[in-house]
């Protein structure tokens, strides 16, 4: 980074990697099996829920990415 931007950069990198941090908690407690579960149909019902909205969420932020491009494309 040139290093006038140095500072900036550090900070969007320990930005980034508290937004990871949050996302990662969210995951696990979404995925957190119960202690009375007895099944493993029931265990399947909620891992289906949860990577279910890992592909929502995945597929959204393609959609956005994808529609920012113009954007983008006009800074450049």
């Amino acid at each position: 980074a040139p290093p006038r931007l140095l500072g900036m950069m550090m900070g969007t990198w320990l930005l980034s990697n508290t937004a990871a941090g949050v996302i990662a908690e969210y995951a696990a407690k979404l995925t957190a099996l119960p202690e009375h579960l007895r099944s493993n149909a029931q265990s399947l019902y909620i891992y289906t829920h949860a990577f279910f909205q890992f592909a929502v969420a995945a597929l959204l932020i393609g959609l956005l990415a994808a529609l920012s491009i113009p954007y983008l494309k006009r800074l450049i």
